[in-house]
């Protein structure tokens, strides 16, 4: 409900964030176009995600291209938007996704957020393959 979302229910908020990155990646996933998985980790997995709360993803990719980053910039706009009016809010979080991009390459050496496909400690989950 509208209600447990604008009182910050951290069940309610990790659930819309899993729902949202699983929309992300379903969406990245029919673009095709070099997109090889996307990962969700962090409060939203952890079960105490809150309003303020963003959406780690990891988003591998075939290259890291400056569309790629422009993309996710503008589907992160469009969701941070229709969240502030979903919580009934002219103000608010400035962003809602937390994206890495790691290329094939990075993933295959566990370089950088590549190396944390593999933590333990992050323990990400993937969204699609």
């Amino acid at each position: 409900r509208r209600s447990d979302v604008q009182r910050g229910e951290p069940e309610v908020h990790s659930t819309l964030r899993y729902a949202v990155a699983k929309g992300v990646g379903d969406y990245l996933r029919e673009l095709g176009c070099g997109f090889r998985a996307v990962y969700l980790y962090g409060s939203a997995m952890n079960g105490n995600a809150g309003i303020a709360s963003d959406i780690d993803l990891i988003v591998i990719v075939e290259h890291k291209l400056d569309q790629v980053c422009n993309l996710l910039q503008r589907l992160d706009l469009a969701l941070v938007t229709s969240y502030r009016v979903l919580l009934g809010f002219a103000y608010g979080p400035a962003s809602l996704l937390d994206v890495h991009i790691v290329d094939v390459e990075e993933e295959r050496k566990r370089d950088g957020y590549g190396a944390v496909l593999c933590s333990p400690e992050t323990s990400p989950v993937c969204l699609w393959r």
